[in-house]
Order: structure tokens, then sequence, then C-alpha cells
């Protein structure tokens, strides 16, 4: 793997991690009725899902590093980036807050969708194996 795709892997790592953090519900400012209320989450996101975000980040980075024969694979990878992608948009269908509404998804839940994609594109190539026709 060369020096540049591995900064991007961990910078991809570091942003979900970030978003993991962030607040994944914020009360919407354009709302008629402002809550007063403190759900789980609005303070950061390791308070709702974002918890599970955490040990991928830190078991990917890990593997990357030492170079884990299982665990420092372009398949890996890409399956981690997937799930980064998937847990948000898993939370945002659930939760039912979206973008409208007197409660609405915070930053959180994106920044961590954008490092999983960021982790998908760098990881296509691994991705192109089980996509037909593709190479």
């Amino acid at each position: 793997m060369d020096h540049s795709k591995r900064l991007g892997i961990r910078a991809a790592l570091a942003t979900a991690l970030l978003g993991a953090t962030l607040p994944w519900i914020r009360v919407n400012p354009h709302a008629e009725a402002q809550l007063l209320t403190y759900i789980s989450g609005m303070g950061s996101g390791l308070e709702t899902y974002g918890f599970l975000v955490v040990p991928l980040v830190l078991v990917t980075f890990a593997g990357t590093v030492l170079e884990y024969p299982w665990i420092s694979t372009g398949p890996f990878r890409a399956g981690v980036g997937g799930a980064m992608v998937a847990l948000p948009l898993w939370f945002s269908w659930w939760t039912g807050y979206g973008v409208s509404g007197s409660l609405i998804m915070g930053s959180g839940v994106y920044v961590t969708a954008v490092g999983g994609v960021v982790l998908l594109v760098l990881e296509r190539r691994a991705l192109s194996r089980f996509v037909p026709g593709s190479g």
C-alpha cells in the first residue's frame, strides 16, 4: 500500500471517529415548537449508536498500522466503510428524525457517513471484485 492511500485511510478513520463524538441529534432551529428536553445523542454521538463506530475504527486503525493479515486488507476496510455508511442511514430511518421536524439529525451522522464514503472510495478496487463485469 502506498503512502498516500495509507494517509487517506487514516484520514477517513479519523473523520469517522470525529463523527462518532459529534452530536447525532439536535433541535431544529426552524421548527415552530422548541423543545426543552434533552435526548441521548444531543451531547455526543457516543450516547446513541456512535459508540459502535469507535471499536470499528480502532480495530481497523490498529490492523492497518500493525499490518495484521486479515485486518489490513481492502475487503475488510471496505466492509468497515460500508458499516460506517449504513449505521447513520439506519439510525436516520429507525429514529425518523431526518431533516425536518422538531428534532433533526446532527452533524455527527453526516461526518461519520463521509468518513465511510471516503473509505469506500479508497477501497474501490476491493469492492470491484464483488461487482460483476467491473474487472
